[in-house]
C-alpha cells in the first residue's frame, strides 16, 4: 500500500490542553488512525526539528505501536519525500509545499491536505491560493464532507471568474478534491463494565431513574463559532412539558436532564449558557460537565438516551460527535446542516431537523464587514448564524418521538453502530486515504506538470535568488574578471576569530567552511589573482560557495577586489 509522510506538527495533533478545537481533535483522530491502521512497511514524520520527532515517536508507542518501524524526513528533504512518494499536511493549505517542492522535480511525490472549516480567512486564501501555487494534478485536498467540496467548487468558480477579468487567460485548480469523511475509534466506544457502571453513576448523581430520560450534547459551548443553543433549549423544553408518564408510571411526568458535556472558551459565555438553559428550558434539569475529561464524557455517552446537536454555523463542515454518538449506540438528533446530512441517515440513525439561510444577496454587509477587520473571523460566523432558522418544533417533536418509544431508541441507536463500525471506523477511513494516496501516484506517472518550470527561471518568484531580485543595490557582481588580493594583516588566528564572532555566526553554513577559507587566503599569499582562475584551481569545491566566501572574505577585510 501507499505510504505519505505525516507533515507533523505536536500541537495540531493534540486534543490536549485548557481550549480544545474540533480541528484538534479530528487531527487527533487521524494520527492516531495512520499509526494504527496503515500498511505501509514503515511509518514516516516530516518534521522541522529533533523535538517534533521525538514527539512522534513517543506518540507511537503510547499507541502501541512501537514494534512499527518509523522514520523522519527532515523539512525541506524533497529527495527523501520522493522516496516516501507523498506528503500528508494536516490542512488545506498547501501552497507554501509546492512552492518549496519546485526546487527540485514537481514529480517527485505528491501534495496531500484535508480542510475542517471553509469560513477563516486564512481556509478562504488557501482556497484562492491552489489557483496560483505551483500544484499539480497529482496533489488532493481531502474534503471531509459533500457541503465542503461544494464550497470549494464555489469559491474556486468565483476566484476563477475573478483572475480571467484581472490577468485574462483561462485559471483553473489542477488539483483532486476527494470527499472523505472522517473517522472514529469505534471501538473506543463500545459498551462495557466500566462505561456502564460510569453511565449508571451519572444517573444516581442527578437522580434520574429508569424511565426518566437524558439528553446528551458533546462539544465546544460557542455560539459564535459552533451552535447557537436556544434553539436546543427551546425544543427541549417543548418535548419536557409534553413527555407522558410511562404506562404503568401512574400520573408523575419522567424527569428530562438536559446533560451538556463540553467547555466554554470563557466565563462570560458559560455564564450566557446557563442562564439561557434557566431561561428557555426551566421544566428540564440542566448539568454542565467538562467534556475534555475523558471519564466524564465515557460516562456521559453510558447514561444518555438521545443524543442532540444543532450546529448551524458556516464554520461548521462535518461533524465528529453525532458519528460518536453511533458508535455509542445512541439515536441522534441533529440539524439538517454540514456533513451530519452525509452521516446521520433521516428515519434510520435518527432525526436531521431542517434549517434556512437568507438567499444569496442578504450578507453583502456581512461580507464588507469581514474584510475590512470590522467583524473578527468569531464574529464574522456568528454574527451569519443569527441569521440562520432551525425548526424548533421539528426538534421538539423528534426528542418526544424516541423519548416515548424505547424500541424506536434502540432500533435506531443499533442502526447507528452497525454505521459507524461499517463506514466511520478509522481503519476504513484510513484504506480510503491510501487508495487516494495510490491514485495520486498513478496520475503522478502519467500527467504533464502545470507550469513547469522554465531553465533558469525561479522555483518561487516571489522568494528568488536574492543576488538576482536585488542585483541593482551592489556597484559591482563578482566574475571571472574581479581581481582577488591580500587584504590587509591576514593571520590564521584572524580568521577563526571572525568565524567565531557571534556577529558572523548567522553567515554559516551557506559561506565555506574554515578550510576553504584558508586554502583561499593561502592562493592569494603567493600573489593577487582572477577569481576565474581561482575558480579554475579549486575546481573540486561549489563554485557558488566559492564566490559567497570570496565576498566575505573581503567584507572581514582579509580580501581586497578590484574591477579586472
Amino acid at each position: 500500500m501507499h505510504n505519505c509522510a505525516i507533515d507533523y506538527y505536536p500541537t495540531t495533533f493534540s486534543a490536549d490542553g485548557p481550549l480544545v478545537m474540533g480541528v484538534n481533535a479530528a487531527n487527533e483522530g487521524l494520527i492516531n488512525g495512520l499509526i494504527r491502521h496503515a500498511t505501509v512497511d514503515a511509518l514516516v514524520c516530516h518534521v522541522r526539528n529533533e523535538g517534533e520527532a521525538k514527539d512522534f515517536q513517543a506518540r507511537v508507542e503510547r499507541l502501541g505501536q512501537g514494534h512499527r518501524p518509523h522514520t523522519m524526513v527532515r523539512n525541506g528533504d524533497t529527495v527523501a519525500l520522493g522516496r516516501v512518494g507523498a506528503l500528508f499536511h494536516p490542512a488545506p493549505g498547501f501552497g507554501p509545499l509546492a512552492w518549496v517542492r519546485r526546487f527540485g522535480p514537481q514529480h517527485a511525490y505528491s501534495l496531500c491536505g484535508i480542510s475542517h472549516t471553509t469560513a477563516t480567512e486564512r481556509v478562504l486564501d488557501s482556497i484562492g491560493n491552489l489557483m496560483v501555487a505551483p500544484v499539480q494534478p497529482w496533489d488532493a485536498v481531502i474534503c471531509t464532507s459533500t457541503v465542503v467540496r461544494r464550497t470549494y467548487d464555489r469559491v474556486l468558480a468565483d476566484w476563477r471568474d475573478y483572475l480571467a477579468d484581472r490577468v485574462g487567460g483561462r485559471p483553473f485548480c489542477p488539483v483532486q478534491l476527494p470527499i472523505i469523511p472522517l473517522g472514529v475509534d469505534v471501538a473506543a466506544f463500545a459498551a462495557d463494565a466500566t462505561r456502564d457502571a460510569a453511565g449508571q453513576a451519572l444517573r444516581r448523581q442527578f437522580g434520574m431513574g429508569v424511565d426518566d430520560i437524558i439528553i446528551l450534547w458533546v462539544g465546544r459551548f460557542n455560539h459564535r463559532g459552533k451552535a447557537h443553543p436556544i434553539p436546543a433549549y427551546l425544543a427541549v423544553e417543548r418535548m419536557a412539558t409534553q413527555l407522558k408518564a410511562p404506562p404503568a408510571g401512574g400520573g408523575a411526568g419522567r424527569r428530562v436532564l438536559f446533560l451538556q458535556c463540553g467547555w466554554f472558551h470563557d466565563g462570560d459565555t458559560r455564564d450566557a449558557f446557563i442562564q439561557a438553559a434557566l431561561d428557555h428550558a426551566p421544566t428540564a434539569l440542566h448539568a454542565f460537565i467538562d467534556g475534555r475529561d475523558p471519564v466524564a464524557r465515557r460516562g456521559a455517552w453510558s447514561a444518555a438516551d438521545i443524543f442532540l446537536s444543532l450546529p448551524d454555523n458556516i464554520q461548521e463542515t462535518f461533524g465528529l460527535t453525532p458519528i460518536e454518538a453511533m458508535a455509542a449506540g445512541l439515536p441522534v438528533v441533529v440539524s439538517d446542516w454540514n456533513g451530519y446530512r452525509d452521516t446521520v441517515r433521516h428515519g434510520v440513525d435518527g432525526f436531521r431537523i431542517p434549517t434556512w439561510m437568507p438567499p444569496e444577496g442578504d450578507g453583502g454587509d456581512l461580507a464588507k464587514a469581514f474584510t475590512t477587520g470590522a467583524l473578527s473571523g468569531d464574529a464574522y460566523t456568528g454574527a451569519a448564524c443569527q441569521a440562520i432558522g432551525v425548526d424548533v418544533g421539528a426538534c421538539a417533536n423528534a426528542l418526544l418521538r424516541l423519548a416515548e418509544d424505547p424500541a424506536l431508541r434502540r432500533r435506531m441507536g443499533a442502526a447507528g453502530q452497525r454505521r459507524a463500525a461499517d463506514v466511520y471506523d478509522w481503519r476504513h477511513i484510513i484504506a480510503a486515504y491510501q487508495d487516494l494516496w495510490a491514485e495520486l501516484a498513478r496520475i503522478r506517472a502519467s500527467a504533464a506538470a502545470v507550469a513547469p518550470r522554465a531553465d533558469g527561471a525561479p522555483a518561487h518568484p516571489l522568494r528568488a535568488d536574492p543576488f538576482g531580485s536585488f542585483a541593482s543595490y551592489a556597484t559591482l557582481a563578482l566574475d571571472d574578471d574581479t581581481a582577488l588580493r591580500l587584504g590587509g594583516v591576514v593571520s590564521a588566528d584572524r580568521l577563526t576569530a571572525l568565524r567565531q564572532s557571534p556577529l558572523n555566526q548567522s553567515a554559516f553554513p551557506p559561506l565555506g567552511d574554515e578550510m576553504l577559507c584558508r586554502a583561499v587566503l593561502d592562493r592569494l599569499a603567493r600573489g593577487s589573482v582572477r577569481l576565474g582562475d581561482l575558480m579554475g584551481a579549486y575546481q573540486g569545491s561549489d563554485a557558488t560557495l566559492l564566490r559567497r566566501t570570496v565576498s566575505w572574505l573581503a567584507k572581514m577585510g582579509l580580501v581586497d577586489l578590484a574591477r579586472g
